[in-house]
């Protein structure tokens, strides 16, 4: 009685085949995956530059001026925040009865606007592409360099044309980055209630 089974021909054939498909299958399992990263990387630089510009505009709202508009930088000076403190906090009511009122706090003299109580702060763009935040005293030298991006190619800071505002100032921050292979901007707006305009 003679034997059933696969010829050799019949063997590599089918070895090929599944040899084949799997190849299919791995480079179509690469191409996923470095499509996966790239989407993540892609979304990565887009979710840190939009907190930068977060970032910017919630300093510029909170400025009280803005200084070298138009340009590539931005900046401003703005109360500083560690002083917030010297402003007695009010008392928590309702007080239990008879309760004996503390004597009224020390009047302390402080105005926001002096310049020992304001920071300066700069942001900019540095040559290879970071965006630096910076603060100082008004008129004294800046530091604390913080890195809020990288791989930005462009930031323009500029007074938006418009409207009258009521003597307010409507101020536009453009970032330009690399997505991919792409140019792209990212654009944010802020009116700026108590800003005086300085060139």
């Amino acid at each position: 009685m003679r034997k059933q089974g696969f010829s050799l021909v019949e063997t590599l054939i089918t070895i090929l085949l599944v040899s084949l498909v799997f190849g299919m299958f791995v480079l179509l399992l690469r191409d996923s995956f470095r499509l996966t990263r790239r989407m993540a990387s892609k979304d990565s630089a887009l979710r840190v530059t939009q907190v930068a510009l977060d970032r910017m505009i919630t300093e510029a709202r909170e400025s009280d001026a803005l200084t070298g508009l138009p340009g590539t930088q931005l900046s401003l000076t703005k109360v500083y925040a560690a002083d917030a403190d010297r402003c007695p906090a009010p008392l928590s009511y309702p007080l239990p009865e008879g309760y004996p009122l503390p004597p009224p706090p020390v009047e302390i003299p402080f105005s926001p606007f002096a310049n020992g109580l304001r920071r300066q702060v700069v942001y900019r763009l540095s040559p290879d592409g970071a965006l630096l935040r910076e603060s100082g005293p008004v008129g004294g030298p800046l530091a604390n360099g913080l890195q809020l991006a990288t791989g930005l190619s462009g930031l323009n800071c500029q007074w938006a044309a418009g409207p009258n505002l009521g003597g307010q100032e409507l101020l536009l921050i453009v970032f330009t980055f690399m997505d991919g292979a792409r140019l792209r901007r990212l654009k944010g707006m802020v009116v700026c209630p108590g800003t005086r305009r300085n060139p």
